[in-house]
């Protein structure tokens, strides 16, 4: 239809139709209260001359329609649209309130639709001007209606292209899909009004629909769970970020109800944020599980003890009365036991057990309190769970106590050897001396090779006299970072002492080794320090002494390598000098290595070799340990000691690192994908992956890619990495976990500092260190270092694997104390992959599984 010649700007009726505009102002004063308040009727007011409700009645009718509607007053003014009607002329939701349907139909006049007014129902074809100023073809149906005497009308849109159609089609899907949803679905606007709300919802509030709309949470319901409701829909409107909200309230029998919502910002087109979208599902029979697991966890454990309040009646096991020193069949009443715990621990005990009841805490932990048990002193540690009853008294405590002396006895032990340096936070020269006497213990019983580099900085009292000694101190500290961040996790950086720092290298593949990284560390400290507004250049000297081809004694090996510096010093400095001048040639061939290591992935010479895990129990298979060799061409099969330093020096080991991820996934998925019984694949993570790349980003890309179950794989860390001062450490384990991987620190006991790190970071399982392993039942202290793990891990509710076994006398060592998993070549040596399928625990393992049907997994 061809657009009129007097019709204006969309905004801006014809000079007539303003006239016309004005006699009807004239005219009817008193009755245009519906237009003048739904102008506005986002803020929820009504018109003075309609029923209360009656709009929120028209509106909701509207809402529900399945074409686009309009409600039109008698000057042409949109009081409301529905949703439909917004999205077919490309307007954001409320964008048309107050607009006049001559700028939306520029076939109109005011006189023409004056007229219209007048006029019995009728349908015809026309076009609708949309925001983007095109004309679309529509046919309209107008109805009739009066309101206090006004002449209202409604308005039926229906498109005429297939286009439109379809599209209005598939909304009319959408909608009978969002209606049906179980989960509940709520659309507010700006100021927390609901402006939609399906079914579910509904029947959750147990509200008709349309009391739902144009409804604030707090209109239904005040108390404080919907002010903390309202409270996280205003965050997401200032924020603009989705959030997920967990909405909890009691219902009408006591239970507590609980809600997973997800709360996610509606835009228009220019960016603006409209309002939120609200997506719910129930998940109290989950948060009921939950808990009920929790309860039967800690109930599991010994020494468990239950307390019924009203009666004030305990119940203890055999293995409690047991730890408080009585006879298994001890009668015990809480003032009896109260009496044991030390009199300064006790009244912190006491207000502890009365806040968290006060508070209604579901479950609390009593952390290392004290009891006097004859003569001696118990820590012991207490996990609660509480009931309460509908007037929020407590009813019943139940807990489980364990007592961890000798864990704080161990912690104790190890934070007395915590010396440092004041200046730089490096160990000094005490501990440092505690630790490289324990690396040289570990060194002879593995027949490893270690090394020492003592490290002067060249003129460092020209650096003091020409800057003065604040700018000096700044220097040694940022020495001492730059050589913490080229060493591997487990080294140790000390200083010395003035500016003096010295380095223990142990697990040195080879001795050579240590002339490539002293070429590194000379590299990084010759760049320029930036301190504040002046720059520093310095150099530095090193000696090197290497363990046991020098000396076997931790005294001579200083000296070796204070000598090797001096000589280093009286060369010119700025270089380094080894003890021994023979490993030359011997770092020739290091660098060959890494020069064929570059192209070793890209050639296919790397290969993923499998060690059985095994359940001591049982003796079945539950797993294996993915471990790198390399097959070089010329030199054979090279081993991990020969090259991983190198990898990790080199920073090689983040791409190699990764490759083996993948094809431990590829092959976790293969193992497990028909079987009932999943086996675990567990890969070791170097700190440089950590450091130098997205690592949560690329185990869940690969994840995704290979179809594999983050159940079925187990991250190994060492202890040295937990120790890092590094957020990002913790934050990548706790995504992990997240995931469902299991995270494992390997070599476990081998670590010097507090165990704190158990509890801080969310460690599953301990790898004992197969050292201790060799020794158990021939050296009376590893052995009971391996008990006093196995019963620290029992405490702390860890898996337990043990390294290393080798016969059946470990076997049955490990069985008779409790630890849960093994690996060793008593079951096996690494072998590639085709070997391991073919090995009779894979083959037990398959037999056994073709007389289950398969279990699903969900990758």
């Amino acid at each position: 239809m061809p657009l009129p010649h007097d019709f204006g700007s969309p905004k801006t009726p014809p000079v007539s139709d303003r006239a016309a505009l004005s006699t009807v102002d004239r005219e009817k004063p008193a009755k245009t209260g519906l237009n003048d308040a739904n102008a506005r009727n986002d803020k929820g007011t009504s018109p003075p001359d309609v029923a209360p409700g009656q709009l929120d009645l028209f509106r909701f009718l509207l809402d529900r329609l399945a074409d686009p509607a309009y409600l039109i007053d008698e000057r042409a003014r949109v009081l409301h649209a529905n949703d439909k009607g917004h999205r077919i002329l490309g307007y954001d939701y409320g964008e048309l309130a107050d607009k006049s349907f001559l700028d939306i139909d520029p076939s109109y006049s005011l006189h023409r639709w004056l007229e219209l007014l007048r006029q019995q129902p009728q349908t015809h074809h026309t076009r609708h001007r949309r925001k983007d100023r095109r004309l679309i073809p529509v046919e309209v149906s107008c109805t009739g209606l009066e309101l206090t005497g006004s002449p209202y009308r409604i308005v039926l849109v229906r498109p005429t292209t297939d286009q439109d159609r379809a599209a209005l089609g598939c909304e009319s899907e959408f909608r009978a899909l969002v209606e049906n949803s179980p989960d509940t679905i709520a659309r507010y606007d700006c100021q927390l009004r609901r402006r939609y709300g399906n079914r579910s919802l509904a029947r959750l509030l147990d509200l008709p629909a349309a009391k739902l709309l144009g409804k604030r949470p707090t209109d239904n319901v005040l108390n404080s769970t919907s002010q903390a409701y309202e409270h996280a829909l205003r965050t997401v409107i200032a924020s603009g970020e989705e959030r997920e909200y967990e909405h909890n309230w009691p219902s009408a029998d006591g239970r507590m109800i609980s809600w997973h919502l997800i709360l996610k910002p509606e835009f228009s087109t220019d960016g603006r944020i409209t309002g939120v979208v609200a997506v719910g599902r129930d998940i109290t029979a989950l948060k009921e599980s939950e808990r009920r697991l929790r309860q039967a966890e800690a109930m599991a454990r010994l020494g468990h003890w239950q307390w019924d309040c009203p009666s004030k009646e305990i119940r203890i096991s055999s293995e409690m009365s047991r730890i408080l020193g009585q006879a298994s069949d001890w009668q015990a009443r809480p003032r009896q036991i109260l009496r044991l715990v030390i009199g300064e621990d006790r009244k912190a005990l006491l207000q502890a057990m009365r806040n968290a009841c006060r508070q209604q805490h579901g479950e609390f932990t009593l952390d290392s309190y004290r009891i006097r048990v004859g003569n001696r002193i118990l820590h012991l540690h207490t996990h609660i769970q509480a009931e309460y009853n509908a007037t929020g008294q407590t009813r019943r405590l139940s807990g489980t106590t364990r007592d961890v002396s000798d864990l704080k006895n161990y912690e104790s032990r190890l934070q007395k050897m915590a010396y440092h340096d004041s200046l730089t936070g490096l160990p000094n020269r005490t501990l440092l001396g505690e630790r490289l006497a324990h690396n040289l213990e570990k060194a002879t019983r593995n027949k490893t090779i270690l090394g020492l580099l003592i490290l002067d900085i060249d003129r460092f009292k020209e650096v003091n006299d020409s800057h003065g000694h604040d700018f000096g101190d700044r220097l040694l500290r940022e020495c001492g970072e730059r050589l913490q961040r080229l060493v591997r996790d487990y080294d140790i950086v000390a200083r010395l002492g003035g500016d003096e720092f010295a380095l223990v290298l142990p697990n040195i593949r080879a001795a050579d080794d240590l002339g490539s990284i002293s070429r590194k560390i000379l590299d990084t400290l010759a760049q320029p320090f930036q301190l504040g507004q002046l720059e520093a250049f310095v150099s530095a000297s090193i000696g090197i002494a290497v363990f046991p081809s020098d000396s076997t004694c931790a005294n001579e090996l200083f000296q070796y390598a204070d000598s090797a510096l001096y000589d280093a010093k009286g060369r010119g400095r700025a270089g380094f000098r080894f003890y021994s001048a023979e490993l030359t040639a011997q770092a020739k061939q290091r660098g060959m290595l890494e020069t064929a290591l570059r192209r070793a992935e890209s050639a296919g010479e790397l290969v993923v070799f499998y060690q059985p895990k095994i359940d001591l129990a049982s003796t079945r298979l539950v797993g294996a340990e993915a471990l790198l060799r390399w097959q070089h061409p010329s030199l054979g099969l090279v081993q991990p000691d020969k090259f991983i330093g190198i990898a990790e020096d080199t920073g090689l080991i983040v791409g190699i690192g990764a490759w083996v991820l993948k094809q431990a996934c590829r092959t976790a998925r293969r193992w497990n994908e028909n079987s009932s019984q999943a086996l675990k694949i567990a890969v070791n993570l170097s700190s440089r992956q950590f450091r130098d790349n997205d690592l949560v980003a690329l185990v869940s890309d690969y994840l995704q890619a290979t179809g594999c179950s983050p159940a079925w794989l187990e991250f190994e860390i060492t202890e040295s990495l937990l120790l890092e001062d590094n957020e990002a450490i913790g934050i990548a384990l706790k995504a992990f976990r997240a995931m469902g991987i299991s995270i494992a620190i390997d070599d476990f006991g081998t670590g010097y500092s507090s165990l704190a790190y158990l509890k801080r970071f969310p460690i599953n399982v301990l790898k004992i260190d197969r050292s201790f392993i060799n020794d158990v039942m021939l050296d009376r202290d590893s052995t009971e270092l391996v008990k006093g793990i196995i019963t620290m891990a029992h405490s702390l509710r860890l898996e337990l694997v043990a390294e290393g076994i080798e016969n059946a006398v470990q076997e049955q060592f490990l069985q008779d104390f409790g630890c849960h998993f093994g690996q060793g070549y008593r079951y096996g040596k690494p072998m590639p992959q085709a070997s391991f399928e073919a090995h009779p625990l894979m083959l037990a393992c398959r037999q056994k599984n073709a007389g289950r049907a398969p279990q699903s997994q969900q990758p």
